[in-house]
């Protein structure tokens, strides 16, 4: 039954943290108008993602709540996606160094 109360804890915190990920992703993006290109910090949000999803299910399944579950099973398709989204940007990043491309410094913070 105490595991029940950490998953619980773990599933809050992990709900807020993708929360606030999706505002900052927002603010930075769609407020201050910044391209979006990769960076390394992206994966900060994919490793969430994934950690929600099996957080979800764990509920899920503890409290005997189908709902959680389903939103698990949406979420790793979610996590999965991004996850990719991000393995093509750095793959795009390492060929574009490889051919020696110029950096467009337009887009430099």
């Amino acid at each position: 039954e105490i595991a029940y109360y950490f998953i619980a804890a773990d599933w809050k915190w992990l709900h807020e943290l993708h929360t606030n990920l999706r505002r900052a992703s927002f603010w930075k993006h769609v407020v201050n108008r910044l391209p979006l290109k990769y960076e390394p910090i992206w994966w900060s949000l994919v490793f969430p993602l994934g950690m929600y999803s099996v957080a979800s299910g764990r509920l899920g399944l503890a409290a005997e709540f189908p709902p959680l579950q389903w939103i698990s099973e949406l979420m790793i398709w979610v996590a999965v996606c991004a996850w990719f989204v991000v393995l093509f940007g750095l793959i795009k990043q390492l060929w574009r160094t490889v051919k020696g491309e110029p950096r467009n410094l337009e887009t430099l913070p």
